[in-house]
């Protein structure tokens, strides 16, 4: 499988998680110029910025090591455009969470509001 493909395969299962925790996803990789959000989702006044990492040959306590301050920093501009551009949302409380998976041993791990 592609990279392109695994990364998807991650982000349905991740949405699949969302859906079944009661979220409902707003939009799936909302891209800029210099980055993206891999998923937004919303439930009840709580809007989340989401990023996913799946991998298969990595230890499963190395995958938060994932996101650097210029990720995180990159994410929280991206959140601030898609609220700028949808200010609906503006009153919602903001998280970021992570969702990190590991195909091989098939868990997956929701960190709610790791920033």
């Amino acid at each position: 499988m592609i990279q392109h493909e695994k990364g998807k395969t991650g982000e349905n299962r991740a949405v699949d998680h969302l859906i079944s925790s009661g979220y409902k996803i707003l939009k799936r990789n909302f891209r800029k110029a210099f980055g993206e959000v891999d998923i937004i989702a919303v439930k009840g006044y709580k809007i989340i910025f989401c990023e996913v990492k799946n991998w298969d040959y990595i230890g499963w306590e190395d995958l938060h090591y994932s996101i650097n301050k210029s990720k995180i920093q990159k994410i929280q501009k991206l959140a601030s455009l898609f609220l700028l551009q949808n200010p609906l949302y503006n009153n919602y409380t903001i998280g970021f969470d992570l969702i990190l998976l590991s195909r091989r041993m098939k868990e997956l791990d929701h960190i709610e509001d790791f920033i």
